[in-house]
């Protein structure tokens, strides 16, 4: 149950970080496992 916990962390690490560093990445959006 942990994995949704971690992934949803991970996603929205990842998200900030991609928006904070390149607003312009359609790839991490289209790997969107949900």
């Amino acid at each position: 149950m942990d994995s949704a916990l971690w992934l949803l962390l991970l996603k929205s690490l990842d998200g900030l970080r991609l928006k904070l560093s390149v607003p312009r990445m359609p790839v991490m959006l289209r790997f969107d496992p949900t």
